[in-house]
């Protein structure tokens, strides 16, 4: 049975990230894979629909199901993560670069969806599973920095690393991310009074200089009640209950070319104008670096 939710968006995505899965042999690779996949295959079955989805209380993905067999937690503690004070050691360098990108290659303006117009911009260093050089030419030090942190996820494309700003007197209203592979850890960089997000039951304020870790694919909104912006780092890391092949196979499914495009129409909203063309032309080159022999053995069917 394939995935339905009633013609929704998000519903229509699953079934064509499905329908590539079937059609590129990424499906069989897993599904004929040792028992160390296991939880791989029972994630896909559940992808489409075949299997009854896991329902966990305001962890909703608005994607992809929920993962089977990982210890969710809405908010982690820092000292469990080394990586955690590397970022905090690196404040510093990293506050310098983002205060010094020139004002005409500052932060991209979201309207819509989860904020009013303007009220949510970034400045993505990786994104979609790919470096952004318009962007990351302003910040090298900050590049080298998180691309050395342990278990990051940036080849995956929904693992990002961007600097986030929150226009003062706006909210974010409550919403869920797309999988639940991942944490996000927030490094503040520039935090006025009277900022605050809610992470399921948690209350989280952000500090100028400090990590905060959660799981977002927990019910979250955030809240900057103040007259100013708040900005933040956003990086993301795998979960720490994966196991490398987990890993390795989850990025092989998603970081497919084809994936990534469909993917594109789903992420990149109100630029998609500016940036689709160098995503696409990135993710067939990078296609080079899967394991296309084992996990998408019928790849030229996708052409």
């Amino acid at each position: 049975m394939m995935p339905d939710e009633c013609g929704t968006r998000e519903g229509q995505l699953q079934k064509t990230i499905f329908q590539i899965m079937q059609q590129g042999g990424y499906w069989d690779a897993i599904m004929n894979g040792d028992s160390e996949l296991d939880r791989v295959k029972v994630f896909l079955q559940t992808l489409a629909g075949e299997i009854p989805a896991v329902v966990n209380d305001m962890q909703k993905p608005n994607v992809l199901p929920i993962f089977p067999g990982l210890n969710y937690q809405a908010v982690h503690d820092k000292a469990n993560y080394p990586w955690a004070a590397q970022l905090e050691n690196a404040f510093t360098t990293i506050r310098d670069e983002i205060l010094n990108i020139p004002a005409e290659c500052g932060f991209l303006g979201y309207e819509g969806g989860l904020a009013a117009e303007n009220m949510w911009s970034v400045i993505p260093m990786y994104y979609m599973g790919t470096p952004i050089h318009d962007f990351q030419q302003y910040c090298p030090k900050t590049v080298e920095i998180v691309k050395n942190l342990p278990n990051q996820c940036f080849d995956y494309p929904w693992g990002d690393c961007l600097f986030s700003r929150q226009a003062g007197g706006s909210h974010l209203i409550a919403h869920c991310s797309v999988d639940s592979f991942r944490l996000r850890a927030h490094l503040g960089i520039d935090i006025p009074e009277d900022c605050e997000m809610r992470v399921k039951d948690h209350f989280l304020q952000w500090k100028d200089g400090e990590v905060c870790i959660f799981e977002d694919s927990f019910e979250h909104e955030v809240w900057n009640r103040s007259d100013k912006p708040r900005t933040v780092l956003i990086i993301d890391f795998w979960h720490p209950d994966l196991t490398e092949i987990e890993k390795e196979a989850l990025t092989a499914g998603f970081r497919k070319s084809e994936m990534r495009a469909l993917m594109c129409q789903f992420r990149l909203g109100d630029h998609r104008e500016r940036f689709e063309p160098q995503l696409l032309a990135a993710f067939k080159t990078e296609d080079a670096s899967l394991n296309l022999a084992h996990y998408w053995s019928h790849a030229s069917r996708l052409v």
